[in-house]
């Protein structure tokens, strides 16, 4: 798994009545802006750059924030599309 500059990551999962959400955080550098929207799907020969474009087909919304020295991205599911 890769995610970001730092050592350290935090996955965390919240179960609601109708989704989860799921925030992986890091300690590497944060940016102060949002993250952009995916690009572009990457060539086939690219062995990075798929994540927020998977992130983006499976949740129902995503953002960023910042946390503390590092930088956090969530996303929310509903259950009921991980359950179909």
């Amino acid at each position: 798994m890769e995610h970001g500059d730092g050592h350290t990551i935090t996955v965390v999962w919240a179960l609601a009545a109708e989704t989860v959400t799921i925030s992986v955080t890091d300690e590497g550098d944060y940016r102060t802006d949002p993250l952009p929207a995916p690009p572009r799907p990457p060539s086939p020969e690219q062995e990075r750059g798929r994540g927020l474009l998977i992130t983006e087909a499976l949740a129902t919304c995503w953002g960023t924030r910042r946390s503390g020295d590092g930088l956090t991205v969530w996303a929310e599911v509903f259950i009921s599309a991980v359950q179909e």
